[in-house]
């Protein structure tokens, strides 16, 4: 329903526009509200903070429109359900992508590796500060990767196997390169990106009685 409280399947076909960003610069943080480790730490992802991303959230949905009004898709398109095209401001626009959006889970950097005395892993991944213990898992980014995090964090469980164990036999040691400088990657301590799934349109119901498909320059049908 938009708000995360129903989950069901829509009772007319229809499809769902979505994107996200990839590099968003919205800044969260993660704080810990007790020395006891069974009390949760305060999560605060702080979505749309940042105004580059409130202004690309407002592009990426007028472009979901007006992907939907290109002659080859607005035949099969009946009409817009969510968020309705009755949201036209940039403000409805945001309070649109505010309520319907979901986050992609891909967050990174609230452990991130570095050079610099701020980080809080070294190149090594060991916990500055803390003996014996490294972290390896998406938190060591120091900026979330323009896709998926699946297979980074699978290379990242590799090199950490060698800087624990040592490379293979035969095979020559992975070089370190510096931590990128401020000016060329934002260190964020929390980042996540919002999934904009604020565009839903309902479809025309298929017709039985014919396996030939519509031409593209058919007009569009009327709701039913």
């Amino acid at each position: 329903d938009g708000d995360g409280n129903k989950v069901e399947i829509d009772k007319q076909p229809g499809l769902t526009i979505g994107g996200y960003f990839l590099r968003p610069q919205s800044q969260g943080h993660v704080q810990i509200q007790s020395a006891d480790a069974s009390v949760p730490p305060r999560i605060n992802a702080n979505y749309l903070s940042a105004e580059i991303d409130r202004t690309s959230a407002i592009a990426l949905f007028r472009w979901f429109r007006l992907l939907a009004a290109q002659p080859a898709l607005k035949p099969f398109i009946v009409n817009e359900l969510t968020p309705g095209p009755e949201v036209q401001s940039d403000e409805q626009i945001l309070a649109a992508f505010r309520r319907f959006g979901q986050t992609a889970y891909h967050v990174s950097g609230t452990c991130r590796m570095g050079a610099d005395r701020a980080s809080v892993l070294d190149p090594q991944l060991r916990v500055r500060g803390v003996e014996g213990l490294r972290v390896v898992d998406t938190s060591v980014m120091p900026c979330l990767v323009s896709g998926n995090t699946n297979a980074p964090a699978m290379a990242l469980a590799m090199r950490a196997a060698e800087l624990i164990t040592g490379p293979p036999s035969g095979a020559p040691a992975a070089r370190i390169f510096p931590s990128p400088s401020s000016t060329s990657c934002t260190s964020m301590a929390l980042v996540s990106a919002p999934m904009a799934r604020a565009n839903v349109f309902s479809t025309p119901p298929p017709k039985r009685e014919s396996a030939t498909p519509p031409s593209a320059t058919t007009s569009a049908p009327t709701p039913p």
